[in-house]
């Protein structure tokens, strides 16, 4: 598959309303924008929650590849509105 048209998918995965949903859902579940360490948790815990992490960030730095970075963010991180 070509990388254009690799990132058009991504584009057409995660942008539209449901895709912005599920990229939130990522985000909240996989600790993206929380803090990943609590007192207590071992260290393979730790590990397999980072593996998860680095997942969601890889996606996201592929779609700053496929549209407006500032849109990425924007989108990404604001709660999806009920009925969306």
């Amino acid at each position: 598959m070509e990388p254009d048209q690799l990132l058009n998918d991504y584009y057409h995965t995660f942008y539209p309303p449901a895709g912005q949903n599920v990229l939130y859902d990522l985000r909240k579940s996989f600790h993206v924008d929380t803090p990943m360490f609590e007192k207590g948790v071992d260290q393979m815990t730790l590990s397999f929650r980072e593996g998860q992490r680095s997942v969601v960030l890889w996606i996201l730095l592929t779609l700053e590849s496929a549209i407006n970075p500032e849109e990425v963010q924007t989108h990404s991180t604001e709660q999806p509105q009920e009925g969306q």
